[in-house]
């Protein structure tokens, strides 16, 4: 069997088991309704694999939003826009972004998994009242590297992913609307040549980095006091 149909199965596997569990009695799930709507998350939650997870290339970082108004979990905030980009440590990136009306804007290194599961911690934040903007709202971070003074954010060994919050105070829920938030991620660090093409061992990791961000937001999940 190939790497990627071993991978494609354990993914199948892992959703079954959510399924079972995780939209079922081991999390209190009882009701026809309310298996319904835990089927819908485990949906949001594939969704957010799919996105985020299987294009993973932190040497070619790109933004890509975790939650919009067809892609719901983990309590996002209707005031918020978030942006997740993946990285490595021993790599130096800048961002280049405008605050757009948003009144709080950060940034947060999360550390300890880099193959799609639950970060071990938040190992770094930088937020707007610690970096400098320009009057028109612009910005610019360089993300790893040599320290500097100003607008740096440092990386661990083991920095994986990458994440951004805008919180806005309009009078209607701004995860709702098309705004349009200037945001850009570079490594200063490239590597030669093309990106490599995609093979048997590169697909079935994307694929497990999928299984392991579903399994992480659900059945490696907590579970209700009492239960186990």
């Amino acid at each position: 069997m190939s790497e990627t149909r071993a991978a494609w199965a354990g993914l199948l596997e892992v959703l079954a088991e959510a399924g079972e569990r995780f939209a079922g009695e081991d999390w209190t799930v009882v009701d026809d309704r309310d298996v319904a709507e835990a089927h819908r998350t485990i949906a949001h939650i594939l969704q957010s694999g799919l996105v985020s997870h299987a294009e993973f290339d932190p040497e070619r970082p790109v933004w890509r939003r975790i939650v919009t108004p067809t892609r719901k979990f983990s309590g996002d905030n209707a005031d918020a826009i978030y942006f997740e980009a993946p990285i490595r440590g021993d790599r130096t990136y800048r961002i280049t972004g405008n605050l757009t009306q948003a009144v709080y804007t950060a940034f947060t290194v999360e550390a300890g998994a880099n193959n799609g599961s639950y970060p071990d911690r938040t190992d770094g934040m930088l937020n707007d009242t610690q970096f400098d903007v320009a009057t028109d709202g612009s910005y610019e971070i360089i993300l790893g590297g040599e320290p500097q003074d100003r607008n740096w954010l440092g990386l661990s060994d083991d920095a994986g992913r990458l994440t951004s919050r805008h919180y806005f105070e309009w009078a209607s829920s701004v995860a709702g609307t098309d705004v349009h938030l200037p945001l850009t991620i570079a490594n200063l660090d490239p590597p030669d040549g093309p990106p490599p093409p995609w093979d048997d061992d590169l697909v079935a990791a994307a694929i497990r980095r999928v299984t392991n961000h579903v399994r992480s937001k659900t059945i490696d999940g907590p579970q209700r006091a009492g239960r186990a």
